[in-house]
């Protein structure tokens, strides 16, 4: 029983073990062994809890963040509907990393992008459309990339909208009528 989370490692015949972060991102001290065996096998976790927390280290910077921000429906993007999915019995999370080096970060999902840009992903997709923006326009324009790859649909609007509005430039921000 992990008391942080309120859940425990339980089944018919499973084998249970004291594992310190056992499963990558998850808080908890027990785990069942059967599940992390079957977990490291086909390089994806599973876990039960709604209040999960998982370790995103994006560019260098680790951002922790609830699962169930990342899956808000009101912000959630392509990437991480993708990469994580929720159902009643279980939240799974592919593409983990194992590594056993001392030096290691362990507990973690790594994602190749800018840590720094990613601040403000995360400040979105806490925030949804109360998110301030940025008034740089450099900054700005990566963060565009950055949705893109996140598949952010609605906040990279937000944020082309916003650089139509510091550049006028029309390429930023177009506005479409019906007749178009």
């Amino acid at each position: 029983f992990c008391p942080r989370l309120g859940f425990g490692a339980s089944g018919v015949g499973a084998e249970r073990v004291r594992l310190k972060f056992a499963f990558p991102f998850l808080f908890c001290d027990d785990v069942t062994s059967s599940r992390l065996q079957g977990a490291t096998m086909v390089n994806e976790l599973s876990f039960n809890c709604e209040d999960a927390w998982l370790n995103l280290f994006v560019g260098g910077d680790l951002y922790s963040v609830q699962v169930k921000t990342l899956m808000n429906p009101a912000t959630c993007g392509t990437f991480f509907r993708d990469v994580v999915k929720v159902s009643d019995a279980a939240i799974r999370v592919k593409g983990s990393q194992w590594d056993a080096s001392p030096n290691h970060i362990k507990n973690r999902v790594d994602i190749d992008r800018d840590g720094q840009l990613f601040r403000h992903i995360l400040q979105y997709l806490r925030n949804g459309k109360s998110t301030s923006l940025p008034d740089d326009k450099f900054t700005l324009e990566g963060l565009v990339a950055e949705s893109d790859y996140f598949g952010l649909e609605k906040y990279r609007e937000m944020l082309k909208k916003k650089l139509w509005k510091l550049t006028g430039q029309h390429k930023y921000y177009a506005c479409y009528s019906d007749s178009d």
